[in-house]
């Protein structure tokens, strides 16, 4: 496992190289400058490079520095600070229902990606933990007699991905610190799958920080955990939704944002994840209805926008922004994922279809609204109406023209197709939609 390797490098490799590196010249051969490194037990050691202490766990000074004075420049002071202060160096926990101490004294800050801490710009200083899923309901707590005393307020976190990539799974944005009796540890729970490797960021309000116990409790409830990465995350992936009327539950947990350009100048409040569906015209009107389940309880900022051409050359085709309410849990009609719908309030757009051709629907929500702890789930409501239409052309391709027709050998077949052409004009006076090949 990354993080057991990680560690171990650390306690044992890593300290061992950085004393070796104390007698290295201050400017090493081609290796460039150097300075002082502090480690996690409050050493100091001379003429590191940077990144050999960070390689070791340490805490680079700058370059030039020093662990003692020279000359009227005093030297670098190195306090004790946490081993797992970085994510990187999460310790992992295998032994469950039993408390584990930690301390978050003297830890840096950390920038939580797409939980309530982050939204306000706040970064608590904090230590990593990591554990593997039991694909059972987890819980975890913390509690600290020395915090509760100070007044302290504890802040937990659970993730899932890579360090550089975290996606919020739970939160607890600041709840008062427990005092350490004889009462399971429950501040915070998730459903977690089998194997797959958690991350869990404990941070205090109290400074200097302090002594805390962590500790990690699996139960017997099944549950369906939530993917780590969203399957339609991209255009190339979107999800097929069938003709007729159909109801999808769908989710942004863990999506990220696609870069295309919006159907809509609403910017909705920074949206940034987005998820994919597709659907093939029926030559009438398609309606596409947003609205989220009872269980997540809130409104949200959305939007929902259609497209069509390929995904490497998208058009777009129409797009609404606004609030998506919560579904009307009175509706008598329910949508086959056994949640309820209604027709009220729902966040719609309509576009006439092309008979055949495919269209991709992007959903995506407003950036913080779309964290884990606060939007898990939505339902998406597509529905073929019989009434036929005048579709629009969907652009303009790039063989569309005469003057760029595309070349054509013998004894080679070509493929090609007619979506998205114009009307041409003939000598015999018809106009059809075609593709010149003019070679």
């Amino acid at each position: 496992m990354k993080c057991t390797f990680r560690h171990l490098l650390v306690g044992s490799l890593g300290f061992a190289m950085l004393a070796l590196a104390g007698g290295a010249q201050a400017q090493s051969r081609g290796g460039g400058p150097s300075g002082a490194c502090c480690l996690p037990s409050g050493e100091c050691h001379d003429n590191v490079l940077e990144q050999q202490c960070i390689d070791g766990g340490g805490r680079y000074q700058g370059d030039g520095t020093s662990c003692g004075a020279v000359g009227r420049v005093p030297g670098v002071e190195c306090d004790p600070f946490p081993r797992n202060d970085d994510c990187e160096d999460a310790v992992p926990i295998t032994t469950f229902g039993m408390r584990i101490p930690g301390t978050t004294e003297n830890a840096t800050g950390d920038l939580i990606p797409n939980c309530e801490a982050a939204r306000n710009g706040f970064t608590p200083d904090g230590v990593w933990y990591s554990v593997i899923g039991t694909g059972s309901i987890m819980r975890v707590g913390v509690c600290s007699d020395q915090l509760v005393a100070r007044g302290g307020r504890s802040y937990l976190f659970v993730f899932c991905g890579d360090c550089d990539e975290l996606q919020c799974i739970a939160g607890d944005g600041g709840s008062a610190v427990q005092v350490c009796d004889d009462r399971i540890l429950e501040d915070l729970e998730w459903c977690a799958e089998l194997g797959r490797e958690y991350l869990i960021f404990v941070a205090m309000d109290s400074e200097p920080g302090g002594d805390f116990w962590i500790e990690v409790n699996p139960t017997d409830q099944a549950c369906d955990p939530l993917p780590c990465t969203a399957e339609n995350d991209e255009c190339e992936d979107a999800i097929s939704i069938g003709t007729g009327h159909q109801v999808v539950l769908g989710t942004v947990l863990g999506a990220t944002t696609s870069d295309v350009e919006s159907c809509t100048p609403v910017a909705a409040n920074g949206v940034q994840p987005d998820v994919w569906y597709s659907v093939i015209g029926s030559g009438g009107i398609i309606d596409a209805e947003l609205c989220i389940p009872e269980v997540d309880r809130q409104q949200a900022l959305g939007k929902i926008e259609v497209y069509c051409g390929r995904c490497d050359a998208l058009n777009c085709v129409a797009g609404v922004a606004g609030e998506v309410f919560t579904c009307d849990e009175n509706d008598d009609r329910a949508s086959v994922t056994g949640l309820n719908r209604g027709d009220d309030d729902e966040l719609e757009v309509s576009w006439c279809s092309e008979e055949g051709r495919e269209y991709f629907i992007r959903v995506s929500f407003g950036g913080f609204v779309a964290s884990r702890n606060h939007l898990t789930q939505f339902i998406l409501e597509v529905e073929h109406e019989g009434d036929k239409c005048d579709p629009e052309p969907c652009g303009v391709r790039q063989e569309d023209f005469c003057e760029d027709a595309q070349p054509v050998c013998p004894f080679i077949t070509y493929e090609g197709h007619t979506f998205d052409a114009t009307s041409a004009y003939f000598d015999h006076g018809g106009t059809i939609d075609t593709i010149f090949f003019c070679g």
